[in-house]
């Protein structure tokens, strides 16, 4: 069908999993839409919400930072949803008391690629997106929580 487009905006935030939250109206306003590409769309994102869906149905809390990551080599006057200015990567942070996992996905990944060997150190995320994850703290990276997820180390 010539009306299915390969690559579709998608939060970043499972919307749904926020349903019963008293935040709910706030998260709804403020989700991120990005482009995401259909093979990690459908394939890697995809199986990872659902691991960390039947993590929280079965364990505890997580906590989740995700986002898109852009290279900057574009005019600022170019529109984020311009077919040739889409993120390069996305990333996802999940933590937990124990500590965390951390995922960076290429826009070019495969849709039957696993999600497990997108693992990366926080550091690379943290420099790409200029961010500062866990300010004040020096948590741990948590490989039980990596194979809580499905991930044997």
């Amino acid at each position: 069908d010539p009306s299915i487009k390969e690559e579709e905006t998608v939060r970043m935030a499972p919307i749904t999993s926020f349903a019963n939250s008293p935040y709910w109206s706030e998260l709804n306003n403020v989700s991120n839409m990005v482009p995401m590409p259909a093979n990690l769309r459908l394939g890697p994102w995809l199986r990872l919400e659902q691991s960390l869906n039947q993590f929280v149905e079965a364990n505890e809390d997580l906590f989740v930072v995700a986002g898109p990551l852009y290279l900057i080599n574009q005019p600022l006057s170019t529109s984020l949803f311009d077919v040739n200015f889409g993120p390069a990567a996305y990333f996802k942070i999940v933590s937990n008391e124990e500590g965390y996992v951390a995922f960076m996905f290429t826009a070019n990944i495969g849709r039957f690629d696993s999600f497990c060997e997108s693992r990366v150190e926080l550091e690379q995320i943290e420099l790409m997106s200029g961010l500062e994850v866990f300010p004040g703290r020096e948590p741990q990276e948590s490989f039980d929580l990596l194979n809580d997820l499905g991930c044997s180390n």
